[in-house]
């Protein structure tokens, strides 16, 4: 008798906690769904959609503003010797080091990924038309702030160059897009008041 007692409650509590957040188990099994769904649509690299000229043209277009935008805060803001060479290579003199910024360090991918990502995920189209906008400005801030600090980490700690460049920065792209996905369900999507119901 008391071990039905004990394990009623526990058993209730955590039905009422399925019942109550329905609507956010959807939301996160819908984003697991459509994350998949874009990893399958990454694959197309490979078929040579990259290097087809319009998408060429604006990639490298975007490459180049956020080598001037780095190059900007390097100089500027944190005092480093950078020096902008040829089209996409950062170089500074004093330890004698470089970066070469190609395709998948301009966050490209990330603005394509981001930009499929909230067009696919369920949504009215008026708040869509705003927040894919701010969504996409908000992931090139993040890609030019990796590339600041990868400037940081070749100038200052160049033994941390692996870390940084493989680990660390790889999770700040997907920590941003997780940012901007619980934003877009918690704030802008009208039935997207999912996350204050698991505590309240």
């Amino acid at each position: 008798m008391k071990q039905k007692l004990i394990a009623d409650p526990f058993r209730s509590a955590i039905y009422t906690l399925f019942l109550r957040n329905r609507q956010w188990l959807h939301e996160a099994l819908l984003l697991i769904a459509v994350l998949l769904f874009l990893g399958l649509l990454s694959r197309i690299k490979h078929t040579g959609l990259f290097s087809w000229l319009p998408v060429q043209w604006f990639s490298d277009r975007l490459i180049l503003v956020m080598r001037n935008c780095s190059w900007f805060i390097d100089k500027y803001l944190f005092g480093l010797n950078v020096v902008c060479r040829k089209t996409f290579i950062l170089y500074f003199p004093d330890p004698n080091s470089s970066i070469l910024i190609y395709q998948g360090c301009s966050g490209f991918g990330e603005l394509v990924r981001t930009a499929l990502l909230f067009t696919i995920y369920p949504g009215p189209t008026k708040q869509k038309l705003w927040f894919i906008p701010a969504a996409l400005s908000f992931i090139f801030v993040i890609a030019v702030f990796r590339m600041v600090g990868l400037s940081l980490a070749v100038v200052y700690r160049p033994d941390l160059w692996n870390f940084v460049h493989t680990r660390l920065m790889t999770f700040l792209f997907y920590g941003a897009l997780f940012v901007l996905w619980a934003v877009y369900v918690e704030y802008v999507k009208p039935s997207g008041k999912v996350f204050c119901r698991i505590w309240g």
